[in-house]
């Protein structure tokens, strides 16, 4: 909340006032003040030295994590596909058992089709884990510029 102008008017004129009989001492006030900035300004210059010096390794360390990130998640998922697809087969067998013994072979058609979805959603997650392990080591910059974007919106 800002000062009104009248609390504004009146702080000045009790500084003034302070000031005239010598109750504050200005000199001494103006030197902390530039004491301080001073500290203030090599502080920053420091950090952008800091900030400037660490951003290479940050990045190549961002670019590494999101590629192992990727492809384990990747090998994770394709295991878990690659069980499913032996599941599947079984069950699939199974009902083709069943089904010629009962001569109903559209009875087969409902396994089949949830096997298919059941497969169809890890091994798509899969493709996408894979394609973002490619892009950290095709186009690492393009992953740089997508974090950042992400850092920008928050």
């Amino acid at each position: 909340m800002l000062p009104s102008a009248k609390s504004v008017q009146v702080s000045l004129r009790l500084f003034a006032k302070a000031r005239k009989e010598k109750m504050i001492d200005v000199d001494m006030i103006e030197k902390k003040i530039t004491e301080d900035a001073t500290k203030l300004l090599d502080w920053a210059n420091s950090a952008g030295e800091f900030v400037a010096d660490q951003a290479p390794i940050y990045v190549q360390e961002l670019i590494k994590w999101k590629f192992f990130d990727a492809s384990v998640n990747a090998v994770v998922i394709s295991c878990l596909s690659l069980l499913l697809i032996l599941i599947a087969i079984y069950l699939i067998r199974g009902c083709v058992r069943a089904s010629k013994k009962d001569s109903d072979y559209y009875l087969i058609l409902v396994p089949i089709s949830i096997c298919w979805f059941v497969v169809l959603i890890p091994t798509s997650m899969s493709i996408a884990h894979i394609k973002n392990a490619v892009k950290c080591k095709i186009a690492p910059r393009v992953v740089v510029v997508e974090e950042l974007s992400k850092i920008i919106k928050k």
